[in-house]
């Protein structure tokens, strides 16, 4: 699938301190770790992420060697457990309220 091209269904998945493996995973072993589903378009999420954002791929935005893409949310799924996964000088941490 053409993920560059407008209109194109995107689903940006931001990993919960849960999903570990899959964030460490190489781009071809990371679905055999979590629990995927597929949305409406075929697109697989993982259902026990912080959270998921269905997307329509809008306009891009092309500087040096990187592109940026914009994406109209169609739905988003939130779990109500607040526990993102934050990666931050070469490690993972769980993101935790400040004292």
């Amino acid at each position: 699938m053409d993920f560059s091209r407008p209109g194109a269904p995107l689903t940006p998945t931001f990993p919960s301190r849960n999903s570990r493996s899959f964030s460490s995973a190489s781009s071809e072993d990371r679905f055999q770790f979590g629990s995927w589903r597929d949305d409406e378009d075929g697109l697989p999420y993982l259902i026990d992420s912080q959270v998921s954002i269905f997307c329509r791929v809008g306009p891009a935005m092309t500087f040096a060697s990187h592109t940026m893409f914009v994406g109209e949310v169609a739905k988003i799924i939130v779990d109500d457990a607040i526990a993102p996964l934050v990666y931050l000088d070469g490690r993972y941490f769980a993101a935790r309220p400040a004292p």
